[in-house]
């Protein structure tokens, strides 16, 4: 697994958005190359993949809605979430990271 920084997302999101061009893996390893930063299939896949995750899907709660069982995701406070599983309600582990 690739560690991506939340800079290095946030560089590829800005100029991305800065062009308006739409996200797609061939763009992404543009961008990370006009950065100086080294180009692998599996890290453009990974920025790729990071940043979809957060635009088009649910960004960190797209982990819990994936996971088998999950029906619902209710959040109640930017630090508090819990999920719908089971018929149970069950606090989350994502309630420890802050939503953007």
């Amino acid at each position: 697994m690739v560690e991506l920084s939340p800079q290095l997302l946030d560089g590829v999101r800005e100029q991305l958005a800065r062009d308006a061009a739409p996200l797609t893996p061939a763009l992404v390893a543009e961008v990370l190359r006009g950065q100086g930063v080294p180009v692998g299939d599996a890290t453009v896949l990974a920025v790729h993949d990071a940043l979809h995750v957060d635009i088009v899907g649910a960004g960190p709660l797209e982990p819990l809605l994936r996971m088998p069982g999950v029906t619902d995701v209710l959040v109640s406070h930017a630090h508090h979430d819990h999920l719908d599983a089971a018929f149970l309600l069950h606090r989350s582990w994502v309630s420890q990271q802050p939503l953007r």
